[in-house]
């Protein structure tokens, strides 16, 4: 890993331990998903620990691909179908985002140091807003209240052990803006394809290779 990336690697690290919510710009194929998974990695270092005297400074990782065809009870939760006996049976089901909120509120309050992301990769694919609902107050720590109350009746606490990391191509034909509401849950950095990552790894020859083939794509594909 080059210095480069180390730096960037700390600073969204620093902001997502503080911000509980990053947001990664960027073009097609610039490493937004891979550096969204090694940023979780480095929450496990001690300093970004809840409870420094834990043993457990394990980082659990979930990731949702925010296509077109997601909805909100697939995120948040919702009524589901099924049979028994030959009779249709309605039942409540929690989601991946109320199951990994609920899950870290549980080692939050044994006080273990398990941390726990939400990685929602391609954001631009989908409305946030109505994807997230009444739930868009679990992104990010600014206006968050320890509780969120969601139209279903269930009341959620929201542990400091939870993070969200999206990743955003704006790029992309049919994107979905984000809100500016929205905006403001995260802290936001865009990832550029840029040559210092490969000349440090690589040497000069691969490079300048390096640079024809982006200049090639940037003048003819983009």
């Amino acid at each position: 890993m080059t210095v480069k990336t180390k730096k960037l690697l700390s600073e969204m690290t620093e902001a997502l331990y503080q911000k509980k919510a990053v947001l990664l710009t960027g073009n097609t194929g610039v490493g937004k998903t891979f550096l969204a998974k090694k940023i979780s990695e480095q929450l496990s270092k001690i300093e970004y620990s809840c409870f420094p005297t834990s043993k457990d400074q394990a980082v659990k990782v979930e990731i949702i691909s925010c296509h077109n065809s997601v909805i909100y009870e697939d995120i948040v939760g919702g009524i589901t179908v099924s049979t028994e006996s030959g009779k249709m049976v309605f039942e409540y089901k929690d989601k991946i985002l109320l199951e990994t909120i609920i899950n870290a509120s549980t080692d939050y309050r044994m006080g273990r140091g398990t941390k726990y992301v939400l990685i929602m990769d391609d954001l631009q694919r989908n409305d946030v807003s109505t994807l997230f609902g009444d739930a868009v107050d679990t992104i990010g720590s600014e206006g968050r209240d320890n509780q969120l109350s969601l139209n279903s009746g269930m009341i959620v606490d929201i542990p400091p052990n939870f993070y969200i990391i999206g990743t955003y191509n704006s790029t992309e034909i049919g994107a979905i803006p984000l809100s500016s509401n929205l905006i403001k849950k995260f802290y936001v950095r865009e990832i550029l394809s840029d040559i210092e990552y490969i000349t440090e790894d690589l040497g000069k020859e691969n490079a300048i290779y390096y640079d024809q083939v982006r200049n090639l794509i940037l003048n003819h594909l983009v």
